[in-house]
């Protein structure tokens, strides 16, 4: 997951910085979703905080960095961040080599303001900030390293993304909880068959639909608290999108569901163009038909399962949940 984004601070003139209005709005951006900022520059830190001081985004950045230290691959922002959790942003064929040379990601722009050096040793070009917002940089995070799960979207506290292997031991976890245990259709106590099943949805599912089920994070911790997603279903001859979520008994209680079940849904009808919702639920889980019915979800029939009766749940697009 991309943690901290740097930007260099790029002068018109020794004196004069260019920091454009499509820049201090991407600032604020990734500020809002929790994303870490830096300044880096040639300058001094001081030197670099007076420039800022105009703009009024100084309280959004975590430090200044000297131009020269982001050359070290033993370079460290906190105790959390390394480098290749970074993407540096800039206009300099320099700022590129040293980001280059720490193992970080590297975007270059051209700036009108500036006289238009080679950037072409930058994993990625702009040509303009247009489009550029934080799920675009996450996103260009991601492709760049192939072994970081994919983010399908961020709350306010919550991160949910594509599962992979390591999740497993946390997920199941979770699974043997006896008051989730009881609603698990199809899962059995074999933790080694649990495994590779796990594995194969993986392997199988994402890359076939381009989504399914998805862990659910804690965003400052990235602790796994459940998993919630949409899968497609055949019913009565029809595919349709269909919703499962569980969060975990110690965060229960807390808006979690609610929260990550409503970002899910919004992803469906927005990203996928789903028409509508399903949500399939035991009848004796009366959490999950509120958690529902919250979520702007209305009882549509009761349905048949393995040994047990289904209430059969649906949202439409222009429906809303509860406030």
């Amino acid at each position: 997951m991309l943690k901290a984004v740097i930007f260099e601070l790029m002068l018109k003139s020794k004196v004069e910085p260019a920091m454009p209005p499509y820049m201090i709005d991407l600032i604020w951006d990734l500020h809002k979703h929790g994303i870490k900022l830096f300044v880096t520059s040639p300058l001094s830190g001081n030197e670099m905080q007076k420039i800022l001081e105009p703009f009024s985004i100084a309280s959004y950045i975590e430090a200044t960095i000297p131009m020269k230290e982001i050359e070290h691959t033993a370079f460290v922002l906190d105790q959390t961040i390394r480098p290749r959790d970074c993407i540096l942003l800039t206009a300099s064929q320099e700022g590129i080599d040293l980001a280059n040379q720490a193992g970080m990601i590297s975007i270059g722009y051209s700036d009108p303001h500036l006289s238009a050096p080679a950037l072409w040793r930058a994993a990625l070009l702009l040509e303009g900030f247009d489009e550029i917002d934080h799920t675009f940089l996450q996103q260009v995070y991601q492709d760049y390293h192939d072994d970081v799960p994919k983010t399908i979207v961020t709350t306010d506290r919550l991160l949910i993304r594509e599962f992979i292997p390591s999740d497993f031991d946390a997920l199941y976890a979770i699974w043997q909880e006896p008051d989730i245990r009881c609603y698990l259709e199809g899962c059995t106590n074999n933790y080694t068959i649990e495994k590779a099943k796990f594995t194969a949805y993986i392997q199988n599912i994402y890359p076939y639909y381009g989504y399914g089920l998805w862990g659910v994070f804690l965003k400052t911790k990235e602790q796994l608290i459940g998993q919630c997603g949409i899968e497609l279903k055949n019913r009565k001859d029809t595919p349709v999108h269909e919703i499962g979520y569980l969060i975990g008994k110690q965060y229960q209680g807390k808006g979690y569901a609610k929260e990550c079940v409503n970002a899910v849904i919004s992803y469906a009808f927005d990203k996928l163009s789903a028409p509508r919702i399903l949500a399939v639920i035991d009848k004796r889980n009366l959490k999950s038909i509120r958690l529902a019915e919250q979520n702007g979800m209305t009882y549509v029939e009761d349905r048949k399962g393995n040994h047990r009766i289904c209430a059969v749940y649906e949202r439409k697009p222009e429906a809303k949940p509860e406030t």
